[in-house]
């Protein structure tokens, strides 16, 4: 699963952006303004375990655009979210926003993921941050990696490491943690994260053999079983095989 968030892309643009065995499952485009948006790509051999969720009265665009799906496991359903919040968005509307759509999903979903653009510096002791903070610890969502996933050198040399990209969920695998990568696209690094999940196995037309198990003693049940019929009246009449 991969998500996008800034595709800059119209609604128009959503059937043709497949690519490489991946389909768009979830997006979201603005409507009145340009840029922005976000959207889901799901490779094909799990396309039928996933379904989009409507965010449309969460979105607040320019201050909180977001796209959902579900994902269907063999013991429960997963929700995950794809969220991003425009730097100069009103964080009031994107705090409220978000409050609302976490207590929702929270309360139909056992699992649930938050990731994104939250354009929130994780590493900066500021309000936005604090407030953040205290509304995902109170969904128990935690955020899966502290490292900086946009880092940009001015022209003075100066190094700005900031992370404003998450992935954070209420799963209870604390060991498994993001991984920053570099994906050579954008400006931002791109973030990982591995859900371990039993999926659920779908029929497959692949033909199988089945053999009873031959023993002994069964042979010689089915041997005693057999010699009580009288077949007389099979052997009757060989002349019309379909009578017999």
């Amino acid at each position: 699963i991969l998500a996008i968030t800034e595709h800059h892309c119209s609604e128009n643009c959503m059937k043709v952006l497949d690519f490489n065995n991946y389909k768009v499952m979830s997006y979201f485009c603005r409507q009145n303004h340009e840029c922005g948006g976000n959207l889901f790509y799901v490779k094909d051999e799990y396309k039928d375990l996933v379904t989009e969720l409507n965010c449309t009265k969460f979105i607040v665009e320019m201050s909180f655009e977001c796209c959902a799906i579900e994902l269907l496991t063999k013991n429960f359903k997963i929700c995950i979210i794809n969220l991003y919040r425009p730097c100069d968005g009103q964080f009031e509307i994107f705090f409220d926003q978000l409050y609302d759509a976490l207590e929702y999903f929270s309360r139909r979903y056992k699992i649930v993921y938050l990731c994104g653009d939250f354009n929130i510096n994780y590493l900066e002791v500021n309000v936005h941050k604090l407030l953040l903070q205290d509304l995902l610890t109170s969904f128990g969502l935690r955020c899966t990696s502290d490292k900086p996933t946009r880092v940009f050198v001015n022209k003075n040399g100066r190094i700005s490491s900031t992370k404003i990209d998450y992935i954070t969920t209420n799963d209870n695998d604390y060991e498994q943690i993001s991984k920053v990568i570099q994906p050579n696209i954008g400006d931002h690094l791109a973030m990982t994260y591995m859900i371990k999940i039993t999926p659920i196995l779908k029929n497959s037309n692949t033909p199988t053999n089945k053999q009873r198990k031959l023993t002994s003693s069964g042979l010689e049940f089915l041997q005693s079983i057999m010699s009580s019929f009288n077949f007389d009246q099979v052997f009757y009449d060989m002349s019309n095989i379909n009578a017999v």
